[in-house]
């Protein structure tokens, strides 16, 4: 590195985009490999006044040998202008596209960087903002297929682009160089590290003591938040006609993303957020695995390692999980026991439902401090449907008998006798007999939290049967459908059969009494 460049890395002036006119002529810095910052070429061709609402933009056209090859590159995002030994801003947008003959691109301003905007949103579309390449390593492609259309929702990462690393256990690979940040280096977000690592790398715009400044552009738009950040090692670029990008991977964490604004994000150097602690106990493995707190991801990165976990093990088919999910909270800890049986892929689904019932409840916000997920799997399907259901009166008994078939094996009758003493002749009884799958949470009064996690943990099994039995009144609806309405209505009679089977389907049954 020059005198002239380390000078103005360590005083950095910043120029004011008033100053900035047509054809000036700077430099701008990013990594192309390893750890240390190069220079490339940046003409300004002007500044576009309010590009977004409550921001001005730069448009300039870089250069160089490298630059030319790889036109504007995914992961540059952050990557520090300077015009006459100041800082003129971030690049953040690449208004050329793919196939463009000139890397043309656009520059935040350093002073909304700095400071940004208290009000206003960026509204550009998703195409101009340059991606952050997305670093993962030991996830399944088919979790992440599975989780696609909410990873999709997070607009800057760049699922098409997803770049597969070596796997790494710590978080952080023992080999990267640990460089401190300067003006130009490469830096990531962390979302999920441990046994499996997930996260998006971009540069570093400029440092002010222990305070770093990076991308240019938001990284998810979370605003106020605590995400770990950590070095990046590039270890080359990948030029495509279609869009570059940087392979990078991801190194220690080293302080905590403080700020995602729409003009850039901040991070404190030194302060470690602090993580959710994951485990998943799947037969034999034990997978571990340290997640962000941030409310609004938490969800999606458990579900996320749930079905990798599972994945890892058992892909296509059917499967039946025995599980207890325990979520361990400031508030309270929260246990959750039941059995899931099907295809693999919707076996997950129904048990990320469940996961999804507590941690995007709308009655609290949880400070989760632990997940401890113990799974018992067993391959193949083990479900029954309720494939008939009858009922007679014999003397003062109704006698129920309700038809279920196994999966592939025989059917079987299960027999219910229920004592209907002081009952009138033409007096009739509604039968129906369900699986879980047919209660839903919202036909019952659940008005806080804990009433919510009380029915949660002492609701039926997915291995039960529901049978209920009411009195056909004038008005009066069969207990399934009352609920159904959200009446009030209770059943006569009521009783759980618990079986070995997940238990699917329903049926309804009338006697009268003669």
């Amino acid at each position: 590195m020059s005198i002239l460049l380390y000078i103005i890395l360590i005083s950095t002036p910043f120029m004011d985009y008033a100053e900035i006119k047509e054809g000036m002529e700077g430099f701008g810095l990013t990594i192309f490999e390893g750890s240390k910052p190069d220079t490339f070429g940046v003409e300004i061709i002007g500044v576009k006044r309010v590009f977004t609402p409550g921001q001005d933009i730069i448009i300039a056209k870089l250069h160089g040998e490298r630059i030319e090859e790889t036109g504007v590159i995914r992961g540059m995002s952050g990557s520090p202008v300077y015009i006459d030994g100041k800082l003129i801003g971030a690049i953040s947008y690449d208004f050329g596209g793919a196939f463009s003959k000139k890397p043309i691109c656009g520059i935040t301003p350093i002073e909304d960087i700095i400071n940004p905007p208290k009000m206003g949103c960026s509204n550009i579309p998703k195409e101009q903002q340059i991606s952050l390449p997305v670093c993962f390593s030991n996830i399944s492609d088919k979790a992440i297929s599975l989780f696609q259309e909410d990873l999709e929702r997070c607009e800057q990462l760049n699922i098409d682009g997803l770049f597969f690393c070596s796997s790494t256990s710590s978080g952080g690979r023992a080999n990267i160089d640990e460089e401190p940040f300067s003006p130009g280096s490469s830096i990531g977000v962390q979302l999920v590290s441990g046994d499996a690592n997930l996260g998006a790398t971009g540069t570093v715009t400029h440092i002010d003591g222990d305070k770093v400044y990076a991308f240019g552009h938001n990284f998810l738009g979370l605003g106020t938040v605590n995400l770990p950040v950590s070095t990046s090692h590039i270890y080359t670029i990948a030029s495509s006609y279609l869009s570059s990008f940087k392979i990078s991977e991801m190194g220690n964490i080293v302080g905590c993303m403080d700020m995602d604004a729409f003009t850039g994000i901040s991070a404190q150097i030194g302060y470690y957020p602090s993580m959710v602690n994951m485990t998943v106990k799947n037969g034999d493995i034990i997978y571990r695995y340290k997640l962000v707190k941030e409310e609004r991801l938490l969800p999606l990165l458990t579900n996320l390692m749930l079905g990798n976990s599972i994945l890892k093990d058992y892909s296509m088919g059917g499967v039946t999980y025995a599980t207890v999910l325990n979520i361990n909270t400031e508030e309270r800890q929260i246990i959750l026991s039941d059995t899931y049986s099907g295809e693999v892929i919707e076996v997950i689904n129904e048990i990320a439902n469940d996961i999804n019932t507590v941690l995007k409840n709308s009655f609290l916000k949880l400070n989760v401090k632990s997940l401890e997920f113990e799974l018992t799997p067993s391959y193949g399907y083990k479900i029954a449907l309720i494939s008939d259901l009858q009922g007679y009166v014999r003397d003062d008994t109704l006698c129920i008998i309700c038809t279920l078939t196994p999966y592939k094996e025989t059917p079987l009758r299960i027999e219910e006798k229920i004592p209907i003493r002081d009952h009138d002749d033409g007096e009739s009884f509604v039968i129906t007999a369900s699986g879980r799958d047919y209660i839903r949470i919202g036909n019952y009064n659940i008005s806080n939290f804990d009433e919510l996690i009380s029915y949660l943990e002492s609701r039926p099994k997915r291995t039960s049967i529901i049978i209920e039995v009411s009195t056909v009144d004038d008005g009066l609806l069969p207990p399934s459908f009352a609920r159904f309405l959200k009446m009030e209505e209770k059943p006569s009679y009521k009783k759980i059969i618990e079986t070995e089977w997940v238990i699917m389907g329903s049926a309804t049954y009338e006697v009268e009494v003669e």
